[in-house]
């Protein structure tokens, strides 16, 4: 079963950030984008697992491990989704973006 048409799905990386009391005092000011919490070692970040994002704009799902991640997938990709005009619609993974969250 093939499907006609294809809808992408964006699979990015979810980020807890905790800033710093630096980063806290350049927000307080109203100074945002210039502390590089990458490069900051007082800086604290926590992996939340993976986000699906589809070409809509919509979440498509959620995953908290890599375990989880791969069954998503899987049930994604071998379950074409059948449209009102008899199509099939199937799925096209891209990495997406990591996301962080404060």
């Amino acid at each position: 079963m093939r499907a006609d048409v294809h809808f992408v799905v964006k699979v990015c990386e979810s980020w807890q950030l905790q800033s710093c009391a630096a980063k806290q005092d350049q927000e307080a000011r109203g100074l945002f984008g210039f502390h590089r919490f990458e490069s900051c070692p007082n800086c604290v970040r926590t992996f939340n697992g993976w986000k699906l994002w589809g070409e809509n704009g919509h979440c498509q799902g959620s995953a908290k491990d890599r375990a989880d991640l791969a069954h998503l997938l899987r049930r994604m990709a071998s379950r074409p989704w059948p449209m009102k005009d008899g199509r099939l619609m199937g799925f096209r993974f891209r990495r997406g973006s990591r996301e962080f969250y404060s």
